[in-house]
């Protein structure tokens, strides 16, 4: 089961404030990955997802908001947040530290090495 409900999470995923908020999250996130030592399990697709988020094809499209928002702890911090009534209001119970860790958490998964393979933790 969800951690909150498929409606919040596409509320929260749609609104453009924690789109451009988890843009730059990933921006933050990517310097970190470029200066990991590059014996890092993963490092090479680690890097490349890296040096994409630094040269995005579209501002104006959501990126990887939608994953973001589905992380147990952001939903659940949105749904918490949430009026029913607006993206800001979810928004709003979402802090910049849960987007950048939730972006941590995530940078496996989006850049296509999958942790567990070696002996690594499994999932967000």
């Amino acid at each position: 089961m969800a951690s909150a409900p498929l409606l919040t999470q596409h509320v929260l995923a749609a609104t453009p404030a924690f789109q451009h908020r988890v843009r730059m999250a990933f921006s933050h996130v990517a310097q970190e990955v470029c200066r990991e030592d590059p014996t890092t399990p993963g490092h090479d697709l680690r890097y490349a997802l890296a040096r994409t988020v630094f040269n995005p094809s579209d501002l104006s499209a959501p990126g990887f908001a939608p994953a973001i928002a589905t992380t147990r702890r952001v939903a659940a911090a949105a749904q918490a947040a949430y009026d029913g009534t607006s993206g800001a209001s979810a928004e709003s119970g979402v802090s910049d530290e849960l987007i950048v860790e939730a972006v941590r958490q995530m940078w496996n998964y989006a850049c296509g090495w999958v942790p567990g393979s070696n002996g690594q933790p499994e999932g967000p």
